[in-house]
């Protein structure tokens, strides 16, 4: 840092306290990622009395970078959060009862009526498969209906489930059911899981 450099500076309080510390050298990188920049990663010399020269220039555009993503990245991950959040209490206030699995069909979430309905209780449907939780029977035949969140995750379309269709609960109840199934996407369009949303249909079927 020359002394031309420190006498451009207009405040004067700045020009000052640079001045006491004896700078002898400053590098300045921008924190910069996807396009945006985020902040700036700042290295100065005094009592050493070295220099900042072409290779340090280079090192610290590389801290930079990844300094600048994992910022991006912890942003990214409280965003995530938020929405999970925002997710998980709009599906907890849904008058019908909801189920939500990840890729792989795995139940990640019920409300408090799916809960009731199944006979799972508390978090014990968490980690589960869904079909295992929400197992279909044919009301007509007996015999046991393809899984509407396979159809989903394959199809990645909005599927229903046939009529006559009979929820087996965890206490071996068999309640008729209404249901249709979504696929959960990302900011990319990519399947990354699916929502079954279902109720109760015996007084309608009374």
């Amino acid at each position: 840092i020359s002394q031309g450099q420190l006498d451009a500076l207009e405040d004067e309080g700045l020009r000052d306290m640079l001045t006491s510390l004896g700078l002898r050298s400053l590098l300045a990188v921008p924190l910069a990622v996807g396009g945006r920049v985020l902040g700036a990663l700042t290295l100065v010399t005094s009592e050493s009395g070295r220099l900042f020269d072409q290779a340090d220039l280079q090192l610290a555009e590389e801290l930079a970078r990844r300094a600048a993503l994992a910022v991006d990245n912890a942003q990214l991950y409280h965003d995530v959060n938020e929405q999970r959040e925002h997710l998980h209490v709009t599906l907890s206030s849904i008058s019908d009862a909801v189920i939500a699995t990840d890729a792989a069909g795995t139940v990640t979430f019920m409300n408090d009526i799916a809960r009731s309905l199944t006979a799972w209780h508390g978090e014990e449907a968490i980690g589960q498969p869904v079909d295992d939780v929400l197992p279909l029977l044919d009301e007509e035949t007996g015999e046991p209906l393809a899984s509407p969140v396979s159809r989903v995750l394959s199809g990645g379309q909005v599927v229903e489930i046939p009529e006559h269709a009979l929820l087996v609960t965890r206490d071996g109840r068999r309640i008729p059911i209404d249901d249709s199934g979504a696929p959960i996407r990302d900011a990319l369009g990519q399947i990354i899981g699916a929502v079954l949303v279902f109720r109760d249909i015996t007084s309608r079927r009374e």
